[in-house]
């Protein structure tokens, strides 16, 4: 099956991938040139490990905004709900899923994001309010 990507995608998919480069290209950084007054021998090896670790978290972040079907694993970290309440709510028709072959689970991102949302607690203050509007009524 050949999946269409939007242009903005190729460009987080590219971006990602020149990230990656530079993970590698850190990763692969010859520090035996110490007396060198090159910029990159530098770098510390602390400071690759920072500097690797941030990239890592823009990477994920960068594939969690890009994917819009998710997994019953990913579904229950985005929600941060236990698998097997979000299997149950599933297997109770109370949250939209999808089965395409009768078997593994998939949720669309803003559909869990709608369902999350849909029973707004008033707060107090909004409560105080209908309350006087009520008796000004």
């Amino acid at each position: 099956m050949e999946q269409v990507r939007t242009n903005r995608s190729d460009m987080s998919i590219t971006d990602s991938i020149m990230q990656l480069d530079q993970i590698v290209s850190l990763l692969t950084l010859d520090l035996s040139l110490k007396g060198a007054n090159c910029q990159e021998q530098k770098i510390t090896h602390e400071e690759k490990i920072k500097i690797i670790e941030t990239y890592i978290g823009v990477l994920k972040n960068n594939i969690w905004n890009l994917k819009e079907l998710l997994t019953l694993k990913e579904a229950s970290a985005y929600l941060g709900i236990a698998k097997s309440y979000l299997y149950k709510l599933t297997s109770a028709k109370q949250i939209p899923h999808y089965k395409p072959n009768g078997k593994l689970v998939y949720f669309k991102r803003k559909e869990l994001y709608a369902w999350a949302i849909q029973n707004k607690v008033a707060t107090n203050s909004t409560n105080q309010l209908e309350y006087i509007n009520y008796e000004q009524e």
